[in-house]
């Protein structure tokens, strides 16, 4: 008998054990069909895969609008009080290309998507009826510079040939008391003019000779002699 009570009670426990554990997998495959969320990583991830924040806050201007936007600018001078306004003057890091037919020119114009401001966001370029503009807002300059000092520029300007941009060139300088400053350069294969106004933030371009149209580059004191813009252009029908 005691041998006999014993086998049951074996049975017994056997199948509460076996009971118990068929209720801990179903419970385990239940947890399993329910939504699991998600870890730190996966939410990064996420994150990451959104448009930047920053972005979604600024206004998109052109960069001759600032004083539009900015009603009350800092003097030039007012170095503090244009820092403040943390506009970037980071090194460019991407290029955005320019595809125009009718104006016969492809070319690739550097940026930085930081460009800008916390509150204000800049495109790549900027179109206007005769040209482009693009880089940063520089609001220091040289010394006691103006508001956008830091914009260049790219100007389609009527087709010469290099000699009859340099015989302009020469007029306009000898009419003037103090004259251009003019070289004549090669630059990947394309014909090139570059003149300097004389003075102080006195202005001046680079003549990059085309097809269509010649293309003048510069920033608001200076030519824009970059021979790794100028390498980019393709004259294009």
């Amino acid at each position: 008998m005691k041998k006999n009570k014993l086998i049951m009670l074996s049975l017994i426990a056997v199948v509460l054990v076996a009971t118990g554990c068929s209720k801990t997998e179903d419970t385990k495959t239940q947890e399993l069909t329910e939504p699991v969320a998600p870890t730190v990583e996966e939410t990064q991830e996420q994150e990451e895969t959104k448009a930047p924040i920053v972005d979604a806050s600024r206004t998109l201007i052109q960069r001759n609008q600032i004083a539009k936007f900015e009603t009350e600018l800092p003097d030039p001078c007012e170095f503090e009080k244009i820092d403040a306004l943390h506009f970037s003057t980071d090194q460019e890091t991407d290029w955005a290309t320019y595809r125009d037919s009718e104006k016969g020119l492809e070319i690739s114009i550097p940026y930085n998507s930081n460009w800008g401001s916390p509150n204000y966001l800049l495109n790549a370029y900027d179109e206007y009826d005769n040209g482009l503009s693009f880089g940063t807002i520089n609001v220091r300059g040289e010394g006691c510079g103006a508001w956008v000092s830091g914009t260049q520029r790219l100007d389609f300007i009527p087709a010469e040939t290099k000699e009859e941009v340099l015989s302009r060139l020469q007029k306009e300088s000898d009419a003037l008391e103090f004259g251009y400053s003019i070289r004549s350069l090669s630059i990947d294969g394309k014909d090139v003019v570059e003149y300097i106004k004389d003075g102080l933030c006195g202005g001046g371009g680079t003549i990059v000779i085309g097809e269509k149209y010649n293309y003048e580059l510069s920033t608001t004191c200076y030519p824009n002699t970059r021979e790794d813009i100028i390498k980019t252009m393709k004259f294009i029908d």
